[in-house]
This record gives C-alpha cells, structure tokens and sequence, in this order.
C-alpha cells in the first residue's frame, strides 16, 4: 500500500488515502466538507491530483 495526499478543491483541506501500489486513480470523500473527488496520480511520488466529481 502507498498513501496518495490530496488537496480539497472546495475547502483546502489535505487529506490521505492508501492505495494499492498499481492504482493511479481512486474516488475519495474529503474528511472536512465531504466533496467526493476524483484522485489521480500526479508527477510527484505522494501528493495527488484531484478533481470534484460532477
């Protein structure tokens, strides 16, 4: 497992989730506002994109 860190487009807030080592995009919920985002691997080893789900 690895951890994918993701920024809130809504509020701002930094959030984590474990990943399986061969995913690169996940759904996750946002712990502070609960907008549900699309997480997809970024350039950078650890820190994810992430865009809100429609």
């Amino acid at each position: 497992m690895r951890t994918a860190e993701w920024q809130c487009t809504k509020c701002g807030v930094t959030n984590r989730k474990l990943v399986a080592p061969d995913q690169n995009r996940v759904e996750d919920q946002c712990v502070s506002c609960r907008t549900r985002h699309i997480v997809e691997r970024d350039a950078r080893p650890v820190f994810w994109h992430a865009t809100p789900t429609p």
